[in-house]
């Protein structure tokens, strides 16, 4: 719930940003509102960490000028700041912090099985030449055959990425990380075409939030027991296809290779002798 809460910011933002209406405006801010309370009570650290750096992320890129930047920081710290002030004794959150600052985490500690998750998700995709293991085989390997790092009972690898790369292999991995290189290069490129209030505005909204979605997704990825097989994850990707897929403009790629498509064929046409015309 704490990924789905997490992913669900830069629509929210998209949302409130393009909104018509008064009510939805105020609806949408609402949400955004309840995104670090709902985190909060979760228990998860790092989908709240995610969601400030979301915040942070967007008064990067999100807004046009330094006054925008300076009021939403500030207004925004001032929310987490209430929230953490409000919740913060008693909640998981605070067991966790202080535990860490007490140096109290045992060798088998959350964060150190996660490393050890990781560390044989690698350890397979090595042992199967880059081939992986199959479908659900991280579970599986990890309850009923050798693996070389300790992890207690837990057999779900916690890691997306390292769930892709040790199930499907090395390619289907790289296949992976090229097209959110290529969502990421074609967002970036809108958002600098219409930046600072050049061109489309909605097609700059777009780009932000696609934008976000990626560096949400870092965390989110990263949250969950077997990220995989959450609904969460598939719609959450589709959605970021169909956001890349609309962005439009001369940055799109499919723009851009029509165009030159286009190109092609007038000079291939204006090559043709004349006899051979008639």
């Amino acid at each position: 719930y704490a990924a789905f809460i997490l992913l669900s910011v830069p629509f929210l933002l998209l949302g409130y940003s393009r909104a018509r209406t008064r009510l939805i405006r105020r609806a949408a801010l609402v949400l955004l509102l309840s995104v670090p309370v709902l985190a909060f009570f979760s228990g998860s650290r790092l989908a709240l960490i995610g969601i400030v750096v979301l915040f942070f992320v967007y008064a990067a890129i999100g807004l046009e000028t330094p006054r925008q930047v300076f009021k939403y920081v500030g207004l925004t710290i001032t929310i987490v700041f209430l929230i953490g002030s409000v919740f913060w004794s008693g909640s998981q959150l605070a067991d966790d912090v202080d535990r860490l600052l007490n140096q109290e985490y045992a060798i088998t500690g959350s964060d150190t099985v996660r490393w050890n998750l990781t560390r044989n998700g690698l350890w397979m995709a090595w042992d199967s030449a880059g081939i992986g293991v199959g479908a659900a085989g991280y579970g599986v390997i990890t309850a009923t055959e050798y693996v070389p790092y300790f992890v207690s009972d837990i057999t779900d690898p916690h890691n997306y990425w390292i769930e892709v790369l040790s199930q499907y292999g090395i390619f289907v991995f790289g296949s992976l990380v090229v097209w959110f290189g290529s969502i990421a290069s074609e967002a970036g490129r809108a958002r600098r075409e219409t930046a600072r209030g050049r061109g489309d505005l909605l097609r700059h909204d777009k780009s932000v939030a696609i934008l976000m979605g990626l560096t949400g997704f870092v965390f989110a990825s990263v949250a969950n027991s077997s990220f995989i097989n959450e609904s969460a994850n598939w719609v959450f990707l589709a959605s970021l296809a169909a956001l890349a897929a609309n962005l439009g403009g001369s940055s799109s790629l499919f723009e851009s290779r029509w165009e030159n498509r286009r190109a092609r064929g007038t000079r291939e046409t204006d090559e043709v002798p004349r006899g051979e015309e008639e």
